[in-house]
């Protein structure tokens, strides 16, 4: 398992996970390892309230997108369905797209509510 880390240009760092879901105990995106990593590329996280997975970009964004590319063909290795995801890449427009959709569901759901998160419907 890795964790992968984007941005609005694409793929910013991606990092190894010795024991799947959890570096040092923590989540993975915030170990003291991990921040370290992300400092060192410059790389600000952006917050959003917890288990919000409307509002996280790779739940409602990224992970439908290479799911889509990535159905139509049936793998023989997980090798192979690594290949073929590391050969997915999306265009700039496609990670601004991305960006936007966050900037519109951050002001529908918490923004237009002074900061209280309001689940979607």
């Amino acid at each position: 398992m890795v964790a992968w880390f984007f941005g609005t240009n694409g793929h910013a760092v991606t990092m190894p996970l010795e024991n799947r879901k959890m570096v040092n105990s923590r989540r993975c995106h915030t170990s003291a390892e991990t921040t370290l990593i992300l400092e060192g590329q410059n790389i600000e996280l952006t917050g959003h309230p917890p288990y919000s997975l409307d509002l996280a970009p790779n739940s409602f964004y990224l992970f439908p997108s290479v799911k889509n590319k990535l159905r139509s063909p049936r793998f023989s290795s997980r090798e192979e369905a690594v290949d073929a995801f590391k050969m997915h890449d999306l265009e700039i427009s496609e990670w601004k797209k991305c960006y936007k959709n966050w900037s519109q569901r951050m002001q529908k759901y918490i923004i237009d509510h002074y900061g209280e998160y309001l689940e979607k419907q």
